[in-house]
């Protein structure tokens, strides 16, 4: 400080305030030449004749750099999407031949279940040892056994007691398809669902129908339940059985 007194008039004269300035500059200059330590450089790859106009001030786009990555994304995206349409391909292939087993399954016991022609054994024809044999692996409980034994006509009491049982297994088909189905609703091309969902809505119908029927003894209702599954569940399954057949020749052939 006692320099700058010193020299006042000489720093604030007109050569002193030039020399001040000279070397502001020259300080300033040196500043703005140097880089920072951690700026990140980038290499501008222009062809000739590209005319791209995303230039900016003190920036460099690599122009090249950009088409290839965008290149390599839609290769990505490409390839990803293939792999879902064959993951796809192969969770229908596997679905629809359990499918239509579950199918018939289900109309398999129905229309066992709704049929006018029934079979039943001849306990009459049977001795003593050989009806025991038989209830022994009988579905009916132990008391039903009991009365069976006990009953009149027996034939009549068996038909009467077996049909819970066997509605109760029907059911459990006839569900085990519904469930199914839903289930995998989004693997089933949408015309092939309708139509399976036409069947199962035909199917659980005849199943509450006949249950209906034979609660109430109304012969006619019973045989409504048959006719149902004859003229519209068998057929319907028929051309069911022709979807699922092209569908998977489609599939196999892709």
């Amino acid at each position: 400080m006692g320099w700058i007194k010193s020299n006042w008039e000489v720093l604030f004269s007109g050569s002193g305030i030039f020399i001040i300035s000279s070397i502001s500059a020259i300080i300033w200059w040196a500043i703005s030449k140097r880089k920072p330590k951690n700026a990140i450089q980038t290499k501008q790859e222009l062809k000739a004749g590209d005319k791209s106009s995303n230039m900016q001030a003190g920036r460099d786009i690599n122009v090249y750099g950009v088409e290839k990555e965008l290149q390599n994304i839609d290769k990505s995206s490409k390839g990803t999407t293939s792999n879902r349409i064959t993951k796809s391909y192969g969770k229908e292939f596997e679905i629809l031949p359990e499918l239509w087993k579950k199918l018939q399954n289900a109309l398999g016991k129905i229309a066992s279940l709704t049929s006018r022609s029934q079979t039943y054994p001849d306990f009459y024809k049977m001795n003593s040892e050989q009806l025991k044999s038989y209830l022994e692996k009988s579905e009916l409980q132990d008391f039903q056994k009991k009365e069976l034994l006990n009953s009149s006509d027996k034939v009549k009491y068996y038909i009467d007691a077996i049909f819970w049982y066997d509605l109760k297994t029907s059911q459990e088909y006839s569900n085990e398809f519904h469930n199914y189905l839903l289930r995998h609703k989004i693997f089933v091309q949408p015309d092939l669902f309708n139509k399976l969902q036409e069947l199962d809505t035909i199917l659980r119908e005849s199943l509450a129908i006949k249950e209906i029927a034979t609660e109430s003894l109304d012969r006619k209702m019973g045989d409504d339940a048959y006719k149902q599954i004859r003229d519209d569940a068998q057929p319907l399954r028929d051309l069911i059985g022709e979807l699922i057949q092209k569908r998977l020749n489609i599939i196999e052939n892709d």
